[in-house]
């Protein structure tokens, strides 16, 4: 799954994020959520710096994913992208002076495919998962169309998510 997103043009790729974007920050669940928990996407992940940047500038309270030991991962507030720095592995994280929160409404995760049940193929480290246990937020999953899949396997700590957002669609389960 990861070749294949890799395997997208830039091209392709910038339009499909453009409509993913919109999408979500027209939707419902976005509109009505205070704080939004959002993954600084890396590499060829769908882009989600234009939905952090929209989230800023319309006064939500904006946190991201802060890895600390043992495969756990915080919700740091960021007031703008200036609290951003890299971390782990390169992808961009809240610096170490930004506050930790935990009463979040809406959290967007990644995710390389999904299945209509919401279950995620991640990267197989298990941090959202973890994350997502300890959050009675409503759980949207950002995904191409294509990587839509018939069923992915899940155990029992696996998280599903409430909604996908693709181009083209908003699937709620």
């Amino acid at each position: 799954m990861k070749e294949q997103r890799n395997a997208l043009s830039i091209y392709v790729r910038k339009a499909n994020d453009e409509k993913i974007t919109k999408r979500i920050i027209e939707s419902d669940i976005f509109k009505k959520a205070n704080c939004i928990f959002c993954y600084c996407s890396f590499d060829t992940e769908i882009n989600t710096m234009d939905i952090i940047k929209y989230a800023l500038q319309n006064n939500k309270t904006v946190c991201v994913p802060k890895t600390i030991s043992n495969g756990i991962m915080t919700a740091n507030i960021i007031t703008s992208l200036d609290d951003l720095e890299q971390g782990n592995y390169g992808i961009l994280e809240p610096k170490a002076n930004c506050k930790q929160i935990d009463d979040i409404d809406l959290c967007i995760v990644p995710c390389l495919a999904v299945d209509r049940n919401g279950n995620r193929l991640g990267y197989g480290g298990g941090y959202y998962d973890r994350f997502l246990a300890r959050t009675n937020s409503k759980k949207a999953v950002l995904c191409y169309d294509d990587r839509i899949i018939d069923n992915v396997f899940c155990q029992q700590h696996d998280i599903p998510c409430d909604f996908i957002f693709t181009e083209s669609q908003v699937i709620s389960i």
